[in-house]
């Protein structure tokens, strides 16, 4: 039989126990939710622009080529009148027709070429060094970001290392079935309040507690509905009775036109036709 002291100071070592028990668990809630933000925050780095080559050429070429043949086709005329015509007579045109035509195809293509080649060059020489730089920078920063991250997320993890063994080695005194801060607040007020002694009693009175949430809520549930069903009950009573209210006006209108009509009759002059003999 324990003296009073020592239930005194069991209990408050219980409650010490369920409130660090329950602490641990709302730790771990907050650093699982920090870990995840860590992780989505978390940036990967930019990969640095590469030199165009044969292909973009091509690309450029193919490009300009088919501007040169449909949209840009008023400059290609242009261009053959102006340069064209001083370096070929019209007359050698006409009779070499095939060379001629061999040469208004081929032109745009080498011009076509020329331009994709100086823009190319144009973009390894200027642009290129302009973007690696912007680049370079960008991931600096990405890195440095990523590197708080980094230790913020190490911090994380011995935290919750340590609210884990926390829960972990709950096992051994607590039921992992009731292992949430709701039952845990009730356990521990329920030993504060003298209303249990130990783990079992507590967890007893709190699925009393439970039952009793669930009775008031379903109460509360057929409380909404019964008001819900009584308002429609209400609502079609009413409309009843505007029914019958407008089906009673409707008939006394008709009765009192008929009425009417019966009165102007009878106070017309009637004329009697009498038949002799």
């Amino acid at each position: 039989m324990q003296t009073p002291n020592a239930q005194a100071a069991s209990r408050a070592e219980l409650v010490n126990k369920l409130i660090t028990l329950r602490d641990a668990l709302e730790r771990k809630r907050v650093l699982t939710r920090h870990k995840k933000s860590n992780t989505e925050a978390r940036r990967t780095l930019l990969l640095e622009p590469g030199t165009w080559g044969r292909w973009a050429f091509l690309a450029w070429t193919v490009l300009f080529a088919v501007l040169a043949f449909t949209g840009a086709a008023p400059v290609t005329d242009a261009f053959y009148q102006a340069a064209l015509s001083p370096l070929v007579s019209k007359d050698w045109m006409e009779a070499h027709i095939p060379s001629a035509i061999a040469i208004m195809l081929v032109t745009p293509v080498i011009g076509a070429a020329l331009l994709a080649l100086t823009v190319t060059v144009l973009r390894n020489l200027l642009i290129l060094p302009l973007q690696r730089n912007l680049v370079i920078r960008a991931n600096v920063k990405r890195k440095i970001d990523n590197d708080m991250l980094a230790n913020q997320m190490g911090t994380i993890r011995k935290e919750l290392d340590k609210a884990n063994t926390t829960i972990y080695g709950s096992a051994v005194w607590y039921p992992e079935a009731y292992l949430n801060e709701d039952a845990l607040n009730f356990c521990a007020t329920a030993v504060k309040d003298h209303r249990a002694s130990d783990i079992p009693t507590a967890i007893n009175l709190y699925e009393a507690e439970l039952q009793h949430r669930a009775l008031m809520a379903e109460q509360e549930r057929l409380r909404g509905a019964i008001m819900i069903q009584g308002l429609m009950n209400d609502m079609n009573t009413r409309s009843v009775q505007n029914t019958i209210r407008e089906e009673g006006a409707r008939t006394r209108t008709s009765h009192d036109a008929a009425a009417a009509r019966v009165n102007d009759q009878l106070r017309k002059p009637q004329t009697i036709h009498l038949r002799r003999r």
